[in-house]
């Protein structure tokens, strides 16, 4: 009778995907940040192997958050901005500023699987997705590169058409719920992309991916993403985030 009583208790708080999924969205990241990062590009045919950018990101009062990346250097890319608007990951508009063009253009949403600036990095991975677009499953615990204990995640499109990806499977780190890897799948169910943390730190309370990897496995590509410097809560963002 004991063991059954233990056994039913374990279950009743038992993580369900959705739950894990959730906590993965929810997780602290502050009210606005800065930060000073280094894009790097490996693989044949780069016309620039290292660019330099700033990101700043904002929770506005009506629930939303905005975010800008800005491209520093090389020339190629100088002044090439990116803003992100999200409504709770419910409406996300995107729009990008091409100074060769002196315009600016609104990402359709369709562009799910638009390469920004030429990289590994999809219109869709700078997106927050919420909770409640994929179906969740939580599978057998794992362990992250051997040392860090982690949940194993399955994500499907409820709506295929929703996304790029077929299939994401997440490993998600049971200490920070941060994902420290995502194998992603294209539409053939072929293993197509492969997200890694490489470095993360707990600033001011708030742990933070400092050094991450995306491949693609099938073009032998990568982009790796390094911040130099960042700032939660920060004097240098702006009430109200936009192109100009």
């Amino acid at each position: 009778m004991k063991f059954l009583i233990i056994l039913f208790s374990f279950n009743s708080f038992a993580m369900t995907g959705v739950e894990l999924a959730q906590k993965v969205y929810d997780r602290p990241d502050g009210n606005s940040s800065w930060s000073s990062v280094v894009m790097k590009l490996e693989g044949k045919g780069r016309e620039d192997k290292e660019r330099t950018l700033e990101i700043i990101r904002r929770d506005n009062q009506k629930g939303s958050v905005s975010s800008l990346i800005t491209f520093n250097s090389p020339k190629r890319v100088q002044g090439i901005k990116l803003l992100t608007v999200d409504e709770k990951g419910e409406n996300v508009s995107q729009m990008i500023y091409l100074p060769a063009l002196k315009a600016s253009k609104r990402i359709a949403s369709s562009s799910k699987d638009g390469r920004f600036v030429g990289s590994e990095i999809f219109y869709e991975d700078l997106r927050d997705r919420v909770v409640s677009y994929d179906n969740h499953k939580l599978l057998a615990d794992g362990k992250f590169m051997g040392k860090r204990d982690c949940y194993k995640l399955e994500s499907l499109p409820v709506d295929v058409k929703n996304s790029t990806y077929s299939k994401k499977l997440s490993c998600i780190d049971k200490e920070t719920f941060i994902p420290l890897e995502i194998e992603m799948y294209d539409q053939k169910g072929s293993l197509w992309k492969v997200f890694k943390v490489k470095s993360m730190k707990n600033i001011n309370g708030i742990w933070t991916v400092m050094s991450s990897e995306m491949k693609d496995i099938q073009s032998d590509k990568a982009t790796t993403l390094i911040i130099n410097e960042i700032e939660y809560d920060s004097k240098k963002v702006p009430s109200e985030i936009s192109l100009k």
